[in-house]
C-alpha cells in the first residue's frame, strides 16, 4: 500500500486500527502511532501559529546566542522565524503573545502560559520518546490535544481579520476536538 505512492517509489506509511506502517516496518498502532500523531499535530499547530505571526509581523526574526568556536565567544544570531522549527516557533509564541491582535477577551499571559505548556509537551515528545511508547502515554497525547484546542481558541479570536487563516485555525481546532472525542470512545481505543 505504501509503495508506489511516494516519490521515486520510496516507502511511506499508513495506519489502521491495529497497525501502523512506517517506512516498511509494522508497529502496534497504539504504541508508535501516539508519538507520530503528536508530532504531526504539533507541526500543524505550529504552522498555524507561524502564519498568525507572519501576518502580524511580516517576517519576524528569532534570535539566540550561539557559541563561535573560532572566536571563543557567544554571538547573537538572528534568522527569519519561517526558517526555524516548532521549538523556536513555540518559544517565539510564548515571548511575543502580547503582540497578537487582542480582542477584549484575549489574555496574552494565559496565551503565553499555554504556549509554554505546549513547549514542555513538545520537549517530552522529542527527547523522551521512551515515555511515548509506554502504555500510559495516552494521557500525554490527550493533554497535547487539549492544550492545542485552548491555544487555537486564542488564535481564532486573533485571526478574524484574515478569513483564510481564521478558517484554517477553526478547522484545526475542530479536528483536535474530534480526536479528543474519539479518544473517549471504546471502539477507537486501539488507535490511541
Amino acid at each position: 500500500m505504501a509503495e508506489g505512492n511516494q516519490p521515486m517509489d520510496n516507502l511511506g506509511g499508513f495506519a489502521n486500527p491495529r497497525f501502523v506502517l512506517i517506512n516498511g516496518c509494522f508497529w502496534n498502532s497504539n504504541l508508535t502511532r501516539r508519538y507520530i500523531q503528536g508530532q504531526v499535530w504539533l507541526n500543524e499547530f505550529t504552522n498555524l501559529l507561524l502564519e498568525s505571526f507572519l501576518q502580524l509581523h511580516g517576517s519576524p526574526m528569532y534570535g539566540k546566542k550561539l557559541w563561535n568556536k573560532e572566536t571563543n565567544t557567544h554571538e547573537y544570531v538572528r534568522r527569519p522565524l519561517q526558517q526555524l522549527g516548532s521549538l523556536e516557533i513555540l518559544k517565539y509564541g510564548e515571548k511575543h503573545a502580547c503582540t497578537l491582535y487582542r480582542p477584549r477577551e484575549f489574555n496574552p499571559m494565559q496565551f503565553g502560559r499555554r504556549t509554554e505548556e505546549l513547549l514542555a509537551l513538545r520537549n517530552d515528545m522529542t527527547h523522551e520518546v521512551g515515555k511515548w511508547t509506554q502504555a500510559d502515554t495516552r494521557d500525554t497525547l490527550k493533554k497535547l490535544l487539549e492544550k492545542m484546542v485552548i491555544v487555537s481558541e486564542y488564535l481564532v479570536k486573533c485571526s478574524r481579520h484574515d478569513v483564510q487563516l481564521h478558517n484554517s485555525i477553526r478547522k484545526f481546532k475542530s479536528s483536535c476536538e474530534r480526536e479528543l472525542d474519539q479518544m473517549r470512545r471504546l471502539e477507537y481505543k486501539d488507535l490511541y
